[in-house]
């Protein structure tokens, strides 16, 4: 009798347990939103997000519904939505074909095993009839040093280059990447409002617009890439365009003479053939001109004093360098349509180096305090001079001289009154031999 009432007591402790461990909740599944817009000739993502991360790829099939017909008023990249592992969220994108108010899209998912539908699910996609707007940056890679401005060019999906923001449009932006930390924006005008998260403002009756970046810590020295985007899922209206959808910006801080320590020698002078023809269509000998530099070497070092700068007799550059100390300062004698970026640098765009590549540089400017201003192997006149350089990374600089007297090399193209930088500057790009 006592062990049938043991048997009896261990079965019903066993139900006990079973009845007490409960199966795990069902996880909610939800639309990011209730409501998706899309634009004319537009495209849009469809959100969906969970409630914690799945161990494998989840996949969630999605229901088209209304009087818009698939494929013929609207295209979809999948036909359900997949989570991978670690995710919570995944998206498919819809394409605008010709969908008006009347032909709606209306949404919903079936959840799989373990979950569950949440708050939102169903969404609708309608049409908002402005149309959408194909975004492009003005560069592909720039530096950032003292500051950066960064400029957005919009066109419209049927009005093009012709088309104009009837009213002030923003553009959200998203900063990835190692140095986005060091990141701060602000409007480069003052009648441009300044907003708590990063976006272009494009005014009314503009389709570009721009924002100036500047690194939030004086100090940094190092080299943190960022890349610049648009946040379009924040805004579906904004399209990339096939080329510079994004720009890659490496955060260097400022260019201090101390970062071009070491030794640097002369490569090329950029497009000299172009350069020659000019000189020779002003009936001046570019024979003449001081290209001639192979085995020119330029070597900066700091000392107890500051930096110098040591040349060596190499080459025609050396007809104009001379050992010198070397500290930041103003820019002087810019190209045209240069654009400020602090006290030490501006942004400009040397005409003989486009054929390279070079759209626009981030130039540092420095005071040489002692260099031969009349550029003469045969005569000497010492005095202070300015020269220009841009980094394009740790083992390439462009070297731009900015500031010397009446050259022999040029009768008929100098001018006493003003100093070419494009003709005068002989752009020079530099390899770091050590």
């Amino acid at each position: 009798m006592r062990r049938a009432l043991s048997y009896l007591t261990i079965m019903v402790l066993a139900l006990l347990t079973l009845s007490c461990e409960k199966s795990p909740d069902p996880i909610s599944i939800d639309f990011s939103s209730n409501l998706y817009k899309i634009y004319v000739d537009g495209t849009t993502e469809i959100e969906l997000q969970v409630g914690t991360a799945p161990e494998a790829v989840l996949n969630i099939p999605l229901t088209f519904s209304g009087k818009a017909v698939k494929g013929t008023d609207y295209s979809v990249s999948a036909e359900s939505v997949q989570i991978q592992p670690g995710e919570t969220s995944g998206s498919i994108k819809v394409t605008n074909i010709s969908l008006s108010d009347e032909k709606q899209v209306a949404i919903s998912f079936t959840a799989p095993e373990g979950y569950k539908p949440g708050n939102r699910f169903k969404a609708v996609l309608s049409l908002n009839k402005e149309e959408a707007l194909i975004y492009q940056f003005k560069m592909k890679k720039a530096n950032l040093h003292e500051s950066y401005i960064a400029e957005i060019e919009l066109k419209g999906t049927k009005s093009g280059k012709d088309s104009k923001a009837a009213e002030a449009i923003s553009v959200p932006l998203r900063l990835t990447g190692e140095g986005a930390g060091l990141i701060q924006a602000e409007a480069v005008t003052k009648d441009t409002p300044i907003t708590p998260s990063p976006e272009i403002i494009v005014p009314a009756g503009s389709n570009h617009g721009q924002i100036r970046l500047s690194c939030n810590q004086k100090d940094f020295k190092g080299k943190a890439p960022v890349v610049l985007s648009v946040n379009t899922q924040l805004n579906p209206r904004f399209i990339p365009a096939d080329q510079n959808s994004e720009q890659e910006i490496a955060v260097w801080g400022a260019l201090t003479p101390d970062r071009l320590e070491g030794t640097w020698e002369f490569v090329k002078i950029y497009n000299q053939d172009e350069l020659e023809m000019w000189f020779s269509e002003m009936e001046d000998d570019p024979a003449l001109l001081p290209t001639h530099n192979q085995g020119f070497q330029i070597s900066f070092s700091k000392g107890a004093k500051g930096c110098e700068l040591i040349p060596n007799d190499k080459g025609d550059f050396a007809h104009f360098f001379r050992k010198s100390s070397i500290t930041s300062t103003t820019p002087k004698n810019t190209c045209a349509k240069s654009v400020s970026l602090g006290s030490y640098s501006a942004e400009e765009m040397p005409m003989f180096m486009a054929a390279d590549g070079y759209t626009h540089v981030q130039n540092w400017y420095y005071e040489l305090s002692n260099a031969n201003r009349a550029f003469d192997s045969a005569s000497e006149s010492l005095g202070k001079s300015i020269i220009c350089i841009s980094l394009i990374d740790e083992n390439t600089i462009q070297v731009q001289l900015r500031d010397y007297d009446a050259p022999p090399f040029s009768i008929m193209w100098w001018d006493n009154s003003k100093f070419d930088p494009d003709m005068f500057g002989f752009a020079s790009e530099f390899k770091k031999i050590k």
